[in-house]
Order: C-alpha cells, then structure tokens, then sequence
C-alpha cells in the first residue's frame, strides 16, 4: 500500500452516533427505509428542501409530514459526538504532523448546520464536505472526483473510512 497524507472521514456513526428510536409512529425500520429513498438523496444533495422531502417521504408511504418531521426532530437530539473516535483522530495527527484530515458526509445543509450546534470537537478536520453543499451524494464518483479536487489530493494517497462503527473499511 502506498503511504498516504490524506485521511476522509464519514460524519455518521464515526465523528457522530444517533438513535433511530423515536417516541413517535415511524419505527426504526422506517427510518432506515426513509434515508434510502430517492427523495432523502435529493434531500442530501441539497435538491429538495426539508419540507419538500418529508413532504415526498410522507407520500409514499402514507404517513403525515409532521410525524416524519417529528421523528428526524427527535432523532437530531439524540445526536452525540463519539469521544473515542475524535481522541483517535487527534492523536492520529499528533503522531503525523503533514496527515490531513477531513469529512465527507451525505448530509443536506439543514442538517449540516443543525450538526455544526452540536457540541464536538471539529477542530480535528482540516475541512469539512457536506454533500448538501456540493449538491452531490457518495457514492457518486464525482463527489469524490469534487472533493479530490477541492483539496488538491491524489486518490492514491488518501485513505476513506467508511462505517466505522459496523466494521467498516478503508476505501
């Protein structure tokens, strides 16, 4: 493997955890279902609007926006920063001073600047990249093409970790 000076890191369930468990009538496996639907993308490509989305999402499966609204608004709260992962990510950087590390996470802009209110310790990524911003998704080869580009990096020397918490991999 050749060295690397670039690490990309995912938002969700690495610098973040969160419940899908709401008080509310959308279960767990609606929510997983809800954030793999074509207008969640387009959502977190920045396409459609908050409303627009629950508004689409409450269409097709026959639920009320607002409980949608409900239970992402309850999902939200529950939003922590996994410490572990943020102390590992700077002693990562401690022991190589050159390595830089950044996110790239599928995220709309609300989303995106709800998360940033969130109390975490962001000074550990040299930059961020919401998909919401760049009005692309992972794994869409061009958000990766984007963010390359952005950073002047060369896809041979950085590193993506993705699904950190489940096992994961390196991309």
């Amino acid at each position: 493997m050749a060295p690397y000076n670039v690490i990309i890191f995912d938002l969700g369930d690495v610098l973040f955890t969160w419940s899908q468990h709401t008080d509310t009538k959308v279960s767990p496996k609606v929510m997983r279902k809800i954030i793999t639907m074509p207008a969640w993308f387009e959502y977190e490509k920045g396409l459609l609007t908050r409303d627009a989305c629950y508004g689409q999402v409450g269409n097709e499966l026959g639920l009320p926006a607002s409980e949608i609204a409900n239970a992402f608004e309850q999902a939200r709260d529950s939003l922590r920063e996994d410490r572990k992962m943020t102390a590992f990510i700077s002693q990562l950087k401690a022991r190589k001073p050159n390595l830089l590390v950044y996110a790239m996470s599928n995220i709309s802009r609300e989303d995106y600047d709800f998360l940033r209110t969130v109390e975490a310790d962001w000074s550990v990524f040299d930059r961020v990249f919401p998909s919401g911003y760049a009005g692309m998704r992972k794994p869409d080869v061009e958000f990766f093409k984007h963010v390359l580009s952005e950073i002047s990096a060369k896809a041979e020397e950085t590193r993506h970790r993705l699904e950190t918490r489940y096992g994961g991999f390196w991309a």
